[in-house]
């Protein structure tokens, strides 16, 4: 099952605008682990990080680079927590 963030909206919106893009997959039977898989822990609604804390993000979807897009190409990038 896939849960939607409340805020996502499909279709045509404008460029920069990823208000909501976010997506959970529950899989049905779980994956089962190995040494790619594994699960991630996420931190609760109250956790605070301190300044200067690094942080990762990851996505994976269309990258528009010079008005082309890229399909299904994995990304990740480190930042402080004041670019989150």
């Amino acid at each position: 099952a896939v849960t939607r963030h409340p805020a996502y909206r499909d279709g045509d919106v404008a460029e920069g605008d990823v208000a909501g893009d976010l997506a959970l997959a529950r899989l049905d039977p779980p994956a089962t682990p190995t040494r790619l898989v594994r699960p991630i822990c996420l931190p609760g609604p109250a956790v605070r990080f301190p300044p200067g804390t690094n942080c990762t993000v990851t996505g994976w979807g269309d990258i528009r680079t010079a008005g082309q897009c890229q399909p299904g190409t994995g990304t990740g990038a480190s930042l402080g927590w004041g670019g989150c």
